[in-house]
């Protein structure tokens, strides 16, 4: 009898758990921002330049009442499962951010229309504030501005994130543009954790550890 009751016990728990993750997605909505930890060089340079945790974004688009997530990344800007995009972060853990004003629908159709458009475009790992190609945050940063007129956050500039001493940052930038007198100190930038500081956005769902 005892292990009777055990394996139902655990059998509901179980139950229980698929329930939960099942309406944990439902519950996100598109137009929702997700914010990770990545790996590799670029997200270094990110993480060291904006002294955050946070190196990558995305915004949440759902279909069928499943969450997929559009993105810039090394591969462009492509479409993937909300679990493909979490399970590619450092540790996996993420944070979702919703706007505090809501989305009607027909916002969350153009929302979601106007990032599509960008579909299978580069990404730009000189961080240049054109549309020929894109980075992450700037992804999401221009979805809300041209699609719903929403400013996240003001922008700041390539010049704030450059520092002469950061053997990190001088390395990239040597790469890329070839000295620093050819970085374009003026050029309007947004990071990810530019979009997350902002007043406009609460927070829907956070696994970091604390």
């Amino acid at each position: 009898m005892k292990k009777i009751l055990i394996g139902i016990t655990l059998a509901t728990v179980m139950m229980l758990s698929v329930g939960f993750a099942a309406a944990g997605e439902q519950e996100y909505q598109t137009g929702d921002i997700i914010f990770q930890t990545t790996r590799g060089s670029l997200a270094t340079v990110v993480a060291t330049a904006t002294q955050s945790k946070l190196t990558h974004v995305g915004m949440i688009i759902m279909k069928k009442n499943k969450p997929y997530v559009i993105e810039s990344r090394n591969r462009g800007v492509k479409i993937r499962p909300l679990n493909k995009f979490t399970q590619a972060g450092f540790g996996k853990n993420f944070s979702v951010l919703r706007l505090k004003q809501g989305l009607s629908r027909e916002q969350k159709l153009k929302l979601a229309k106007e990032a599509r458009r960008h579909l299978g475009k580069k990404y730009d790992s000189k961080f240049r504030w054109d549309d020929k190609r894109l980075y992450c945050s700037e992804l999401v940063y221009k979805a809300y501005l041209n699609a719903l007129g929403i400013e996240l956050n003001t922008t700041e500039k390539l010049g704030d994130f450059y520092s002469s001493w950061n053997p990190i940052v001088n390395a990239f930038v040597k790469r890329k543009y070839g000295n620093a007198k050819k970085l374009p100190l003026e050029e309007k930038a947004i990071t990810p954790v530019r979009l997350y500081e902002s007043n406009m956005l609460s927070l829907v769902y956070d696994n970091y550890p604390l």
